[in-house]
């Protein structure tokens, strides 16, 4: 048997995402909660969300505003401070089987180029009056 998935324990399982090195996690009505560490989705087994506890945790996490984008056109994204779990961009929307939600982990600080391995001459880009510059690659790369 599975323990429920209770809305005042979201701030915990982000707190378990986030120590476990996850991205996201993706929370659907009666299904077990997933992480995606280093792109790969890792099942949770031992939680179970219902409907309404996705529906508490929507409205918990999603501005008056989002949650009537939410029910009228069926999903919404907000990005928020998180208790005790950081910054986090929620997009909740709805599915045949009720609630779900998705939850980005974005990091604490921007990187510096030193973290992102990036040569030396990308400091320069800065330094130039005109342009764009755009570095693009897969989600979370």
């Amino acid at each position: 048997m599975t323990a429920a998935l209770a809305p005042v324990r979201l701030s915990e399982v982000l707190h378990v995402a986030r120590l476990r090195g996850a991205s996201d996690v993706h929370l659907c009505a009666g299904a077990c909660p997933a992480f995606r560490v280093d792109g790969v989705l890792e099942a949770q087994p031992t939680l179970v969300a219902t409907e309404e506890e996705l529906s508490a945790m929507a409205a918990s996490l999603l501005s008056s505003r989002a949650m009537q984008i939410l029910a009228e056109k069926g999903d919404a994204t907000v990005t928020r401070q998180a208790q005790d779990s950081g910054t986090v961009r929620v997009h909740a929307y709805r599915t045949a089987r009720g609630t779900c939600l998705a939850i980005r982990l974005l990091a604490p600080a921007v990187p510096n180029l030193e973290a992102l391995h990036l040569p030396a001459v990308v400091a320069t880009f800065a330094d130039k009056p005109h342009g764009l510059v755009i570095f693009a690659g897969p989600t979370g790369s």
